[in-house]
């Protein structure tokens, strides 16, 4: 048994010094599985808790989503409710005086009728648009409770009125039945009236009905 120096060392010595060095080896090899141990806890912690969080993802998601959904959903119906109601009640308004056949006192079932309608628009609903070729004409007739369509025969389409009352001239196909008086009512077609956003279908507005006398045809 020697030394690092090449000396010959007595047993006793050499042993303790032996004991020594296997102690501290020991000591050294358990402190470093020891923390190694501890390095890889931490390590897996964090991997758990995502394989954890992408297990449970989907389900969260899904929810998050609905959640969501329902609130878009709420927030799409409060603002198509806000416009609406800003949306004019009326665009026009039909003057029951001054309106009526323009040739005659009256006009005749199965024949031609020029009318005079004075009518305005009104101020609060002065940027709506109107869709010339779409304007209705007929008459309701309050006896029968119906309705009975009329064809304007003059060709004319609609137009944008001012707020100031004007007098619109149109020639009509006056429908059977109808004697002695029916009422004249139109619908009229408009876009870009406040609440409404580009794209949407227009508004339909009908005029109250103003009393127009009728006779049966002498045919």
């Amino acid at each position: 048994m020697t030394g690092q120096d090449g000396r010959q060392k007595a047993l006793r010595p050499w042993l303790k010094e032996r004991l020594v060095v296997k102690v501290v080896d020991l000591a050294m090899s358990t402190t470093l599985m020891g923390g190694l141990l501890f390095l890889v806890v931490l390590l897996f912690k964090p991997v758990q808790e995502r394989l954890e969080a992408i297990w449970e993802t989907p389900k969260a998601v899904a929810e998050m989503r609905s959640d969501i959904g329902s609130v878009v959903a709420v927030v799409e119906d409060l603002s198509a409710e806000i416009r609406r109601l800003k949306q004019p009640e009326a665009v026009f308004e039909v003057s029951v005086f001054n309106t009526g056949p323009l040739r005659r006192a009256y006009c005749v079932e199965g024949e031609s009728c020029r009318l005079g309608v004075k009518v305005r628009r009104l101020p609060e609903a002065l940027p709506c648009k109107i869709q010339p070729s779409r304007t209705e004409w007929g008459f309701y007739n309050p006896r029968r409770d119906t309705y009975a369509p009329a064809l304007r025969i003059d060709g004319a389409p609609g137009r944008n009125l001012e707020s100031g009352w004007d007098i619109i001239e149109v020639e009509l196909k006056i429908p059977y039945g109808l004697e002695p008086n029916a009422e004249l009512v139109f619908t009229a077609y408009y876009t870009g009236c406040p609440g409404t956003l580009p794209g949407d279908p227009p508004l339909a507005y009908r005029s109250k009905g103003v009393s127009i006398p009728i006779r049966a045809s002498a045919h």
